[in-house]
């Protein structure tokens, strides 16, 4: 559609450069307007990511695929996350799991009342008790963006009191650019391509890590 001009690698790379850089201010910038900016910035990152999540579920083929590449990084990316976090809580990579987890259920079992709100309910739930970056807010985005599919305003509405205490500023830019989203796969094609930009969560990680020893 016209002014929609972002394909869904675009989408990948912007959330992408975007979480560097409020992980760059997390780890490496204690305060002060900088600080703020950053992470203002950094909001992007997750709102883009979970409705690559939605998109990505209804797009491909194979499903359970998806699911496992992201249980996959999900665990390798956990040695980098528990280098730099000892307080028990799990990388964002099984939030995501958990959304993709909880849209297959809705979809599968869309002919029962109640048992698939049951156990979507039950694993948001335990987003919340394992602690996983962004938990049970994170799962709900991801479901916000399957269940309200091309109704943004909707979207929006139910974001932002979900994120009432991050940077509203970050959230409506993240909803902006995904209003430009053109519903085209972009650049990043193939198996080797995937693979990178799963990699890059965990590499990004291990990179903040080793610079954390040296300055």
């Amino acid at each position: 559609m016209r002014g929609q001009c972002l394909s869904g690698s675009s989408l990948k790379v912007i959330a992408m450069v975007t979480m560097v850089i409020d992980h760059t201010a997390c780890y490496f910038v204690s305060d002060g307007w900088e600080y703020e900016c950053m992470r203002g910035i950094g909001r992007i990152a997750f709102p883009i990511f979970a409705f690559l999540i939605a998109e990505g579920y209804r797009h491909t083929r194979r499903k359970w695929d998806y699911g496992r590449h992201l249980l996959i990084f999900a665990f390798i990316s956990e040695i980098p996350w528990m280098l730099l976090h000892t307080d028990g809580s799990h990388n964002v990579l099984f939030t995501l799991l958990a959304g993709l987890c909880c849209i297959a259920i809705l979809d599968k079992l869309e002919n029962h009342k109640i048992l698939p709100f049951l156990v979507v309910l039950v694993i948001a739930l335990a987003t919340s008790v394992l602690n996983t970056d962004y938990g049970i807010q994170g799962v709900a985005l991801v479901l916000m963006f399957y269940l309200f599919k091309d109704k943004p305003l909707l979207q929006l509405l139910f974001a932002l009191p979900l994120f009432y205490d991050f940077h509203p500023l970050g959230i409506l830019a993240s909803f902006g650019l995904i209003s430009l989203y053109n519903g085209e796969r972009g650049f990043i094609k193939g198996s080797y391509s995937k693979f990178l930009f799963y990699a890059f969560y965990p590499c990004h990680l291990i990179v903040i890590w080793a610079l954390l020893l040296v300055v």
